[in-house]
């Protein structure tokens, strides 16, 4: 736990840290002591006597200046600048200038390759250092992190297959665990600076990182030709589940109905019925072999009918909209209408919108769905595809 010596430091040293170097009418870095400590009010108490003990030992020490009103309570502590070095070592704490000087060299190597993710997340941190901000993401005071998760950054966006996450680590790092230990930032980066949507949980699988093999779901009237033979999926009921290893064996691809539906999640995946035409689900993300399927499924199936089913949330229309850029597939949202979410919405069935969620009904990609969006906002709410299913269950057995 830290002494009272050690908080009023770090509170000076933060304060000292913000001032711009530029400008010599800042003033010296300050702090109310009862603004820090509303405790030391009571001139009896112990509080009051180790506050006052602390304030002395920073006297006697040269750290900082502090006098005393004329009812005898200190008020204010000046930070002494001469002491800087003696500070940062007393705290065992490396200066922001130098840091920030650390921090620019490591960035500095991918700033002139903009167009790529790492390129792209260097500038905007770089732009953080230049006005004397942190850079984000717990990256601040780790330079052996920042220099790992820029590293990860750049090899991640050159994966053109699925990669094991630990070969992938071992390959970058000649440390299989390495990878597993840091992906808390290199997962919220790929969000906020790549092509990634959805959960940070999701977003390594849509860069081609799995943890283990992945499968595309398809049920309906899927007519495919691999390697000379044809399959009907209709002949399965429940469909059938094809490891990604095997999907750019996919020679032709027919959809008798002309009706395809992509579904976001498996639980609506097995609820929707065969009938309803040619049902995928992509494992719950996009990567270069799904798009690749799709692609080649669009291509073939030009005048097929496209849609997809997703959660009635922003992201939901945020995966959508990743899904029709990717694929250049024109996918018509299905059942992620506002008639929808206002029945489950009436019937109770949504949930609380969160900070993420408002923050990316903003995004201009979902300019056309706004009307929707905007009921979220208003109800604060947000639907999951299963609320559908519990509807009909409610009404089955009369809950």
């Amino acid at each position: 736990m830290m002494g009272h010596e050690e908080q009023i430091l770090t509170w000076l040293i933060d304060s000292h840290e913000k001032k711009d170097p530029e400008n010599n009418n800042t003033r010296k870095a300050s702090i109310s002591i009862t603004a820090k400590f509303p405790e030391y009010k009571e001139p009896l108490s112990d509080a009051h006597n180790d506050i006052e003990t602390a304030i002395h030992h920073l006297i006697s020490w040269g750290f900082v200046q502090c006098s005393k009103n004329q009812q005898g309570y200190f008020t204010k502590i000046e930070l002494l600048e001469s002491a800087l070095p003696k500070i940062y070592h007393f705290l065992n704490r490396t200066p922001k200038t130098e840091l920030w000087a650390v921090q620019k060299n490591l960035l500095g190597k991918y700033v002139n390759q903009p167009e790529t993710l790492a390129g792209r997340f260097c500038v905007a941190m770089l732009d953080r250092i230049a006005q004397r901000k942190d850079i984000e993401y717990g990256l601040a005071k780790d330079m052996k992190l920042l220099e790992d998760v820029l590293w990860a950054l750049v090899n991640i966006e050159k994966l053109t297959e699925e990669t094991y996450i630990r070969n992938f680590s071992e390959m970058v790092f000649h440390d299989s665990k390495r990878l597993q230990s840091i992906l808390n930032p290199i997962t919220r980066i790929l969000l906020d600076y790549g092509d990634g949507v959805g959960q940070k949980e999701t977003v390594l699988a849509q860069y081609n990182l799995i943890s283990n093999p992945g499968y595309v779901y398809i049920k309906g009237d899927w007519q495919i030709s691999c390697r000379g033979q044809c399959i009907s999926t209709d002949m399965f009921r429940g469909g059938v589940a094809i490891s990604s290893d095997a999907l750019d064996e996919i020679e032709q691809i027919h959809v008798p109905s002309g009706r395809v539906i992509s579904v976001e999640n498996l639980t609506t995946y097995h609820d929707t019925k065969e009938s309803q035409g040619a049902i995928i689900y992509l494992g719950g993300f996009l990567n270069t072999v799904r798009t690749n399927l799709l692609k080649k499924l669009y291509e073939l199936e030009p005048e097929a009918r496209y849609f997809h089913k997703g959660d009635l949330d922003p992201y939901g229309f945020l995966i959508l909209e990743n899904l029709k850029d990717k694929t250049g597939i024109p996918f018509k949202p299905l059942e992620m209408d506002l008639n929808t979410l206002r029945q489950c919405h009436h019937a109770g069935h949504f949930r609380p919108l969160d900070e993420a969620d408002r923050k990316t009904i903003t995004s201009p990609t979902l300019a056309e769905y706004q009307p929707i969006l905007q009921y979220m906002l208003q109800h604060n709410c947000k639907i999951e595809q299963e609320c559908f299913e519990a509807m009909k269950l409610e009404q089955l057995v009369g809950v």
